[in-house]
């Protein structure tokens, strides 16, 4: 009995240490909580060529889709207004909307940036994802 309790005391003592240092891979919170300031009620919010669903939850707002469809492509189908076919047809929404954030992956800004002729301020980087605003 005291070897099955401390085996179960060292296995919970593991998974919450890897747990603490694998979060970050799985969840958009702490680059969220890295904001200096949030988008407003009324900012347009994207998530461009990749979708975590930890984004809704933790910007408590929809997020439109980009490019991305995967496993949502029916949700995608349901609610078409909700996003963007191509990252054309995003480059020229950001361009309109007075105020955009968008999710990228964090290794894609630059090249998102000078491929689609937009500018975009990074405001908080984390080790999937980007969050970046219209200047």
């Amino acid at each position: 009995m005291l070897a099955l309790s401390l085996g179960a005391l060292g296995a919970t003592q593991l998974g919450l240490a890897a747990h603490r240092t694998l979060a970050e891979r799985f969840s958009v919170a702490a680059t969220v909580a890295a904001l200096t300031e949030r988008p407003r009620a009324d900012a347009a919010v994207f998530a461009v060529d990749v979708y975590d669903h930890t984004i809704p939850w933790n910007l408590r707002r929809t997020v439109t889709m980009v490019h991305y469809r995967d496993e949502l492509g029916v949700a995608v189908d349901w609610e078409p207004a909700k996003f963007v076919p191509d990252l054309a047809a995003f480059a020229a929404r950001w361009r309109t909307e007075r105020e955009a954030w968008a999710f990228v992956p964090a290794n894609a800004v630059e090249r998102l940036s000078r491929e689609l002729g937009i500018e975009m301020q990074v405001m908080a980087r984390g080790p999937q994802y980007a969050i970046v605003k219209k200047p």
